[in-house]
């Protein structure tokens, strides 16, 4: 579709239609349209597009080859005139001559004085007429060769004002002249026969008297020696010229010929209103008259003048054509066919009515919308084309099938400053169109083409007429070119069709045909050129910015591609230069060529330059096929005995690797402003390609074949080796076979450079991949190799590369580590250059590599980086990180920190956070600094003291139990030992439970800190003391046997932090405390004595475990009323204690522990096992409740208070089952154990 005519065919452009027609018809199958824009080069546009693009990539390569395409071109480029300023394969538009300056000058004295100009072509001649004078000048340099000045016959003065512009037609005058019919307004006429030589010979008539004080507006030829005019109240004037020197003038009468003519038909003088056109039927001699309300059809003779041939009402035509009412005619003009056509203006925009011989018939216009609110749409017809111009261009339409939508509408539209002055007649289907600025323009279509082609849907059209106009704007679309170039806005519907277009474009621009004699370089060159003006123009008009991401990267890809096509090129030309022809490594890339294409059905003589031609989308494809053929030849070589050669060979892929890809992402970041591309975006780039992943895995195969592998005793590099075994082969093999290769190779080390930008490709294919396809196994891969290759690169003594392509992937860790690899005062230097370069990101970095080498003292010493606070708070970010990760990593480091900065309250808070996390040992050592440092920032922060204290007891209440549960769990049946129950129903009537109990157990076994909620957890569950062959001491003992009022004094210590889950936690421990006792068997025991006393129910409730933990709480404990007591009414578990606890216990099982060993039945744990486990407890309140706990709850609590009052020691069993006359033995029992457990936390104390 960017085909320009040669020399020959714009000396043709003057033949007649006919010949023009077979022409075209007889070339159309030779090649598609598409491929025919490198044939020429438009002026102005493409130059200096692509510059940069490939940066010198190709410079150079094949120079003088091109020489006959380069003479052809610089010889139309001297043409001048005609020029093609827009061509495709259905319309074209072709600059005749400039406007001369003595033209321009006389408009714009007409204009400065505010007379009007009317303006027309014909004949190969132009004009420009003011009332008083015709400036003429021929459109081929011919007529004598410059501007030839009519003087106009004026009429009389008249009314004030500038005089209106004459009617002038232009008459063939053979020999290259013209004749030049002028008519003023008034009527006034003269005839010159020819301007050229006889300027100054003319005839002239007056018609005044006939026009009645009409006015003159519209004049065309009808036959070789006649004109006819017409008057804007539609008198007809029929002027025929005799030998073209008499001026005969025929139509007179008072009242006109329509007027004579409409009272012979019998009617009254008809009104037809204001003339707005006149045209000539060329079939059938006639002139076709239009006037605002009726269209006439006149026949004119040489002999009997003009008469009328018909008359309509051409608004009824409109209407029963289905146009819109209120529908307004503008103009009328003929077909070659003698088809009248009428341009009305209807309700969206322009119509055509076509009256012909099949009727009348309606076609609506789309293009030539814009030119509804122009002053002066005018219809013209050139052969069997329509063509709307107005001030601002011209629409070429062609009709053809059933009325409705056009089969072309193609609008031609000039640069803003430019105006249509007139237009004229032009052999065939064409129009010449005179420009204020750009000169003669003239638009031609190619009827029999568009006529010929299949019908498309309206979304086809849609995509060929976007692919059109991008084709025009992209070839033509220069700076030197009067047209406006451009794309329609699309609407959201027609996004779809505008991205399908511009990529077909690209597509056909990669793929070109290449011109006759035009040099492989200068081809590719070129077409990169105009594929980078493609997004160029798309983003002129907004539309590259609302294309997907793909379709934006596919725009890219495709000069990506050319750009390496040209340097391959031209690494090519220079390794042939250097070596010969003949040399086997620079044959390859050709030979490789010619068999990439011969299986692909498509040999070539010159495989590579057919390559670089007509398949630069495959280019990818062909460097793995290049990678795959240089075994066996480096082989074969090698058996010849050229070793040097064959190594040669061996390095030949990665060098062509180098030079094609370094050019095509140097333009993909040079342009990256222009793509837009977002980061991360789903992009299928072809640098990405498997074929490309082949190539360089192919490349590292030929390397370690080569040169083996590395000696065993290096060690390897981070990510050496894959999470599955097995040595990473793709990009990153490439890159460290060539490196390998490098230290050991004089002539691969000079090229030291190709290495970085192979590791440099390696890491951006890599970059690619994830953002075409986002996988956690390729970013996972990526992430190893990376500072691999970088680590590898600097240890083949390029460290200023690896941490220039370090900085530029963002591998932060590994510039870290590279920076630090530096020594002395300059790798400080670089180290306080890049934290101050990039930020946060790489200060965390360097603090990841500075904990990773335990250099404690660099890491604390990163804070005096940068001025001011913002390395220290990274710092400290760092630390926080690191300790919300594992507080105990960094836990020293950040003591020392924050004391070093006099923070010593937050650094108790770390100290205290991080003892959660440790052994109970540990955390009473943590915790023992954290009050340290808590003493010398706050020494009188009360409630911190007790917070820590609290801590500190529940430590050693928490070795306790654990010195308790190992001795019981030292003999035999370890773990059944410690849980073992008075019910050991537990287990299977709360299996989930238990089996949280059994973890939490296995917990406190291997010294780990529980929580004070979860410990309380563990001591309200069992219900009796563990029965295994070893025993604890007697301190470790009263904890068992107090272990519910030990869970409710732990849980009176809680933080705030924990205030919902310990009161959810405290409502179970009673929960359970309250289903030690057999409620029914106290209730039948005191019920079952009628006679019963006061004595007696005091005696029957003193026995229960309940008055046991009761008064261990409010006695030995002296624990807060209400606070840490929960009645039996509101012991029940509740849907949010549920939650809360059913929480609590999920993450008690997922949390590491050792095994131990749990029954089937309680092994597995789910929230809904957990919750019926709950509402067995609650089952079991249920059951108390009714056996009236609530009331010997109540009068237990008095028993005990009363106890606490007096200060007495109220004896109590241990058992629920021990006898009452036993009952002073196990107070006493119970008495020692709370002394002694008492002791132990005085004692544990002191030890902290």
């Amino acid at each position: 579709m960017f085909s320009t005519p040669s020399v020959r065919v714009r000396r043709r452009a003057g033949d007649d239609a006919e010949a023009l027609g077979r022409k075209k018809l007889a070339t159309a199958g030779r090649r598609p349209a598409w491929l025919d824009a490198l044939a020429q080069r438009p002026d102005g546009q493409g130059e200096g597009a692509g510059e940069g693009a490939g940066e010198g990539a190709g410079e150079g390569a094949g120079e003088g080859a091109g020489e006959e395409g380069a003479a052809e071109m610089e010889a139309e480029a001297a043409a001048g005139y005609p020029r093609v300023l827009l061509q495709s394969d259905r319309h074209a538009v072709v600059a005749l001559a400039e406007p001369p300056a003595e033209a321009v000058a006389f408009v714009e004295a007409a204009q400065a004085r505010g007379w009007a100009v009317a303006s027309g072509s014909a004949a190969q001649h132009a004009f420009v007429a003011t009332a008083a004078e015709c400036l003429v000048w021929a459109c081929d340099g011919g007529g004598g060769g410059g501007v030839q000045r009519l003087a106009l016959a004026r009429d009389a003065a008249g009314a004030a004002g500038p005089p209106p512009a004459p009617v002038v037609v232009l008459v063939g005058g053979g020999a290259g002249d013209v004749g030049v019919v002028a008519c003023s307004a008034g009527g006034r006429l003269r005839h010159w026969d020819g301007v050229a030589f006889g300027a100054a010979r003319f005839a002239e008539a007056d018609a005044g008297g006939l026009l009645g004080g009409d006015e003159a507006v519209r004049g065309v030829q009808v036959h070789a020696d006649g004109v006819a005019v017409a008057t804007r109240r539609g008198r007809l004037l029929h002027v025929a010229l005799a030998d073209g020197l008499a001026v005969r003038v025929a139509g007179g009468g008072g009242g006109g010929v329509l007027g004579r003519v409409s009272s012979l038909l019998g009617g009254a003088p008809a009104a037809a209103g204001d003339v707005v056109g006149l045209a000539e039927v060329r079939a059938a001699r006639e002139v076709a008259v239009l006037t605002r309300a009726r269209l006439q059809r006149w026949a004119v003779s040489r002999a009997h003048g003009a008469r009328l041939a018909g008359s309509v009402d051409v608004g009824r035509l409109l209407a029963e054509a289905g146009a819109e009412p209120g529908a307004e005619a503008l103009d009328v003009a003929a077909t070659a066919a003698g088809d009248v056509c009428v341009l009305a203006r209807l309700g969206g925009g322009l119509g055509v009515l076509v009256l012909g011989a099949q009727g009348a018939s309606l076609w609506r216009l789309a293009q030539a919308g814009g030119a509804a609110a122009g002053a002066w749409p005018r219809l013209a017809a050139g052969g069997d084309a329509l063509f709307v111009v107005h001030a601002g261009g011209a629409t070429a339409v062609v009709l053809a099938g059933a009325a409705g939508r056009p089969a072309l509408e193609a609008a031609v539209a000039l640069r803003p400053g430019d105006a249509v002055a007139g237009f004229g007649a032009a052999p065939g289907d064409a129009v010449d169109v005179v420009c204020a600025r750009a000169g003669v323009l003239r638009v031609s279509v190619d009827v029999a083409r568009v006529r010929a082609s299949a019908p498309a849907d309206a979304a086809t059209e849609r995509v060929r007429a976007y692919a059109e106009q991008l084709e025009q704007a992209v070839a033509f679309g220069g700076a030197a070119n009067p047209l406006a170039l451009g794309v329609a806005a699309a609407s959201p519907g027609d996004l779809a069709q505008a991205q399908a277009a511009a990529l077909h474009v690209a597509r056909a621009l990669a793929d070109g045909a290449q011109a006759g004699g035009l040099d492989v370089a200068a081809h590719v060159q070129r077409r990169l050129a105009r594929v980078h003006r493609l997004a160029e123009v798309l983003a002129a008009h907004g539309l590259l910015a609302r294309m997907d991401p793909a379709a934006r990267a596919a725009l890219c890809a495709a000069a990506e591609q050319l750009a390496a096509a040209a340097a391959l090129w031209a690494r090519q030309g220079a390794a042939a230069a250097a070596a010969g022809d003949a040399a086997p490594h620079v044959q390859l890339l050709a030979n490789a060529a010619a068999a990439f294409l011969e299986a692909r059905g498509a040999p070539a003589a010159d495989a590579l330059r057919e390559m670089l031609r007509r398949h630069v989308r495959l280019l990818g494809e062909l460097l793995g096929f290049v990678c795959a053929r240089a075994p066996p030849l480096r082989q074969a070589v090698a058996a010849g005995g050229a070793l040097a050669e064959a190594r040669r060979v061996a390095l030949e892929p990665a060098q062509l690797l180098a030079a094609a890809l370094q050019p095509a992402l140097r333009y993909r970041r040079a342009h990256a402003a222009l793509y837009a591309l977002p980061a991360g975006a789903p992009c299928a780039w072809w640098t990405a390609t498997p074929a490309m992943a082949a190539a360089l895995a192919a490349q590292a195969e030929a390397v370690f074949a080569l040169r083996g592998e590395p000696p065993a005793g290096r060690p390897p590099l981070p990510g050496d080796v894959a999470a599955d075994g097995r040595r990473l082969t793709l990009f990153d093999a490439a890159v460290v076979a060539a490196v390998r290769c490098a230290e050991r190779d004089a002539d691969a080390d000079a090229d030291a450079g190709c290495l970085a930008a192979l590791v440099g490709l390696g890491l951006r294919a890599f970059a690619d991949c994830l953002a075409a396809q986002p996988a956690d196994a390729l970013a996972a891969r990526y992430a190893a190799v990376r500072p691999r290759l970088l680590l590898m690169l600097a240890a083949a003594g390029r460290p200023a590369a690896a941490r220039r392509l370090a900085e530029e992937h963002g591998d932060l860790a590994a510039l870290a580590t590279l920076l630090l690899a530096m020594r002395g005062p300059e790798g400080a230097q670089h180290v306080r250059g890049a934290i101050a370069r990039l930020g946060r990101g790489f200060a965390l970095a360097l603090c990841a590599c500075y904990e990773r080498r335990r250099a404690w003292a660099s890491l604390l010493a990163v804070a005096r980086l940068l001025p001011g606070r913002r390395a220290a708070a990274w710092l400290d970010e760092y630390l926080a990180q690191r300790a919300a990760q594992d507080p105990q990593a960094l836990v020293h480091v950040a003591w020392v920190h924050d004391a070093a900065a006099g923070e010593y309250a937050e650094a108790a808070a770390q100290l205290a956070l991080a003892a959660r996390a440790a052994g109970v040992e540990g955390a009473r050592s943590l915790l023992s600094v954290a009050k340290l440092a808590l003493h010398v920032a706050e020494p009188a922060a009360a409630p911190a003291h007790a917070r820590l204290d609290d801590a500190l007891e529940l430590c050693a209440a928490q070795a306790a139990v654990r010195r308790a549960l190992s001795a019981a769990a030292a003999g035999d049946g370890a773990y059944d030992a410690a849980v073992a129950t008075t019910t050991p129903e537990c287990r299977h009537a709360r299996p989930a439970l238990y089996a949280v109990y059994c973890r939490r157990l296995a917990g406190v076994l291997a010294d780990r800190a529980l929580a004070a909620v979860d410990l309380a957890d563990l001591l309200g569950f069992a219900d009796a003391e563990p029965a295994g062959q070893q025993h604890p001491s007697p301190a470790d003992a009263a904890v068992l046997h107090a272990r519910h009022g030990l869970a409710v004094d732990i849980l009176s210590r809680r933080p705030p932090s924990e205030h919902m889950a310990a009161d959810a936690a405290l409502r179970t421990v009673w929960r359970r405390v309250f289903a030690l006792d057999d409620w029914p068997a106290v209730q039948a025991r005191v019920a079952g004595r009628p006679q019963a006393s006061d004595a007696d129910v005091r005696a029957a409730l003193v026995g229960t475990r309940l008055h046991q933990v009761l008064r261990d709480c409010v006695v030995g404990r002296r624990l807060p009323h209400p606070a840490c007591f929960v009645a039996p009414a509101d012991a029940a578990a509740t849907a949010g204690d549920c939650e809360l606890l059913v929480a609590a216990q999920l993450a008690a099982v997922d949390a590491p522990a050792p095994e131990i060993p749990v029954d089937g039945a309680a092994a597995a744990v789910s929230p809904e096992a957990l919750a019926r486990d709950y509402a067995a407890e609650n089952a079991a309140l249920e059951r108390g409740l009714a056996s009236g706990l609530v009331e010997y709850y109540d009068e237990l609590m008095r028993i005990v208070a009363d106890d606490a009052a007096s200060g007495l020691l109220v004896a109590t069993p241990s058992h629920s089952t021990v006898a009452a006359d036993d009952d002073d033995d196990a107070a006493s029992a119970a008495a020692s154990a709370d002394s002694e457990y008492r002791h132990e936390l005085d004692t544990s104390m002191e030890i902290m």
